[in-house]
């Protein structure tokens, strides 16, 4: 692995930025918004006030430069130049000089074309400094990444996505694009940034190699043990374009711990059965809270959902769906325990 430093001027950056010569959307990195509205004020008001932002990181790969850490930080500057929010109310009165004459600015609630040019060359003037990694080994990138972040907050999904390999990061990626998980599936913005939807793709996965242990530990034991396999990831996208296609966008009640069984379980179902399958689907996504007709799945989703035994059940509930016998009465494989490895 090579690394070299340098800066670079933030109106230089955009520019590049615009141009698709640095790219934001490299697998490995989390999904932008991850800040608060009070965080990214902050961060403008400390290129405001000329104080030292921490450094960005920018990997080359296959004559392309992607940002692999400081997604949030350009994301959001280039969201304020491009005058897409306000600052806080909560930030201080800033000081500066027009001419001879110095002059005090209340920041409250001012978007980037309505600061003054002064303020406005501040920040487009300011010099980040940028490390730029290539050749890197397998894992590596991973491996920095991951050390970038130490005792950064990422959440369960986010830290499972940073251990993946770069190819397995890019066909996730290309699912969760897919209409169902945009469209279809009733995702909040707050789920989709903290990586719900990648967690889906990795438990229907999951399922596909015979794995219901869902829980903490479970999910990165079996990742640590699986070999990426097209043939998994080419399963998945055609059922989850046929689901996208079949299903109504917005269907409601389609609750992301039930997604891995609702894919995984048209994967199982025969061509013939499809359509009950479906038509049974439509019916549990807009039946669901009406009568007692699911109170059996309801009571399975009250507590324990991720583990071994809970998924099993909500497996087979799906599965029943298809109403194909030799389906329903196909024996699904455990986790494996400590005891079976002995």
């Amino acid at each position: 692995m090579k690394a070299s430093n340098d800066k670079i001027v933030i109106s230089d950056l955009l520019k590049k930025i615009d141009k698709k010569k640095i790219l934001l959307d490299h697998p490995i990195q989390r999904k932008s918004g991850q800040f608060t509205p009070a965080q990214k004020s902050l961060l403008i008001d400390s290129l405001l006030r000329e104080y030292i932002i921490p450094p960005i990181y920018i990997y080359k790969e296959d004559g392309k430069e992607y940002v692999i850490d400081g997604l949030q930080r350009l994301s959001i500057i280039k969201s304020f130049v491009d005058n897409e929010f306000a600052l806080t109310s909560n930030l201080k009165p800033i000081t500066y000089t027009e001419g001879d004459k110095t002059i005090e600015l209340n920041l409250s609630k001012l978007k980037f074309k309505k600061l003054p040019e002064e303020l406005q060359d501040t920040i487009l003037g300011a010099t980040l400094v940028y490390y730029k990694i290539e050749d890197c080994k397998e894992g590596e990138i991973n491996e920095v990444f991951l050390r970038l972040n130490n005792g950064v907050p990422l959440n369960k999904p986010q830290k499972l996505h940073a251990a993946l390999s770069t190819q397995m990061q890019a066909a996730i990626k290309e699912l969760i694009e897919l209409d169902f998980f945009t469209k279809t599936v009733g995702l909040t913005k707050a789920t989709r940034i903290k990586s719900h939807d990648e967690s889906m793709i990795l438990q229907t996965l999951m399922l596909l190699n015979d794995n219901m242990d869902f829980s903490k530990k479970g999910m990165p034991a079996f990742l640590e043990s699986y070999t990426y396999n097209q043939e998994d990831f080419d399963l998945i996208k055609n059922a989850v374009l046929e689901l996208g296609e079949k299903l109504p966008e917005k269907s409601p009640n389609l609750k992301k711990s039930s997604i891995p069984m609702i894919i995984y379980a048209l994967i199982k179902c025969p061509n013939e059965f499809k359509d009950i399958y479906f038509s049974e689907i439509m019916s549990f996504s807009k039946n669901y809270n009406e009568g007692t007709t699911y109170d059996d799945f309801k009571e399975l989703c009250e507590s324990g959902t991720i583990s071994p035994s809970n998924v099993e059940k909500r497996v087979k509930y799906f599965l029943n769906f298809t109403t194909a016998e030799q389906v329903k009465e196909e024996p699904l494989k455990k986790a494996p325990t400590k005891k079976d490895s002995k």
